[in-house]
């Protein structure tokens, strides 16, 4: 026993690695590392379908992977104050990635299944955009680009395609156009003017 504490004490001076080993169940084991000052790792297993990696390599960084079930997997990384990433996979066909690379800037993407798939981003407060999947022929993307500004491109089908636009709380214009070369242009610019 003296021997062994003389090692590790001798580890942590010299090489500034430490490393903890515990095991309080046949299903339950930890490892902690500590391989520099700024360099930390937990290992954890509590039992055999969950996981948890916890890793720090510097001030600013920190990722957290975790695993409870065969199907659900989840990763959480912050590589700097302003940057945080959060993966999700709770089923073969669901993923969801969420971005926050600053205080103004956000992305979720999402996949519900093979078909569907929804990317919503934010770029500045007044700046927003939803596109949407839900089909192979239905597609559709909605932005804001300021508070008097939107914009709806739909998709239903490969003939079917419309655009609604507002402009300003009096502009309002929609085009559609439907199968059999059906075109219609709806605006209205004005509360008297259609």
């Amino acid at each position: 026993m003296s021997d062994l504490k003389a090692s590790l004490a001798v580890s942590g001076i010299c090489q500034n690695h430490l490393q903890i080993i515990t095991r309080s169940s046949p299903d339950h084991h930890q490892i902690i590392i500590r391989s520099s000052p700024d360099h930390h790792q937990i290992i954890t297993r509590s039992s055999p379908d969950h996981h948890q990696i916890i890793s720090r390599s510097s001030p600013d960084h920190l990722q957290v992977i975790s695993r409870s079930s065969p199907d659900y997997l989840q990763i959480i990384s912050r590589s700097s104050p302003d940057h945080l990433q959060i993966t999700s996979r709770s089923s073969p066909d669901h993923l969801q990635i969420i971005t926050r690379s600053s205080s103004d800037h956000l992305k979720i993407i999402t996949r519900s299944s093979p078909d569907h798939h929804q990317i919503i981003s934010r770029s500045s407060p007044d700046h927003h955009q939803i596109i949407s999947r839900s089909s192979p022929d239905h597609l559709q993307i909605i932005t804001r680009l300021s508070p008097d500004y939107l914009q709806i491109i739909t998709r239903s089908s490969p003939d079917h395609h419309q655009i609604i636009s507002r402009l300003s709380p009096d502009h309002l214009q929609i085009i559609t156009r439907s199968p059999l070369d059906h075109h219609q242009i709806i605006t209205r610019s004005s509360p008297d003017h259609h």
